[in-house]
């Protein structure tokens, strides 16, 4: 797993985030609760920049109840990001957005558009 640093908008409104991108566990290592233990270091890295926000993911449906049991927690917005070819996308709010509380808290969270300003992780 990775995470980037990077301001985006909510509604307009600046927010600094750690973009998270490639949480992967091999079938091998599954059960083991190394997946919740990459997501404390994770947090726990994040914590070390105090400009960070909040801790940002998509994910598919099928490992919502991962991020869930994690201390993520799932928000409801429409999203915009540039895909690898360039081009701009729009997706409607509904799709599995996550936040994590890092030096903010979830009351903190805008309401609105999230606009990634580039690609996502």
């Amino acid at each position: 797993m990775g995470w980037a640093k990077r301001v985006i908008t909510v509604n307009g409104q600046e927010v600094t985030i750690a973009g998270v991108g490639g949480v992967l566990v091999s079938p091998a290592g599954r059960g083991h609760h190394l997946g919740q233990q990459l997501m404390e270091a994770a947090r726990q890295s994040m914590l070390a920049d105090p400009d960070i926000e909040f801790g940002f993911l998509g994910c598919a449906e099928s490992v919502v109840p991962f991020y869930a049991s994690s201390g993520w927690q799932r928000i409801r917005a429409p999203e915009r990001w540039i895909s690898r070819e360039g081009r701009a996308i729009a997706s409607p709010a509904g799709h599995p957005l996550f936040i994590l509380p890092v030096h903010g808290n979830a009351a903190e969270w805008p309401t609105g558009e999230v606009d990634l300003k580039g690609r996502s992780w």
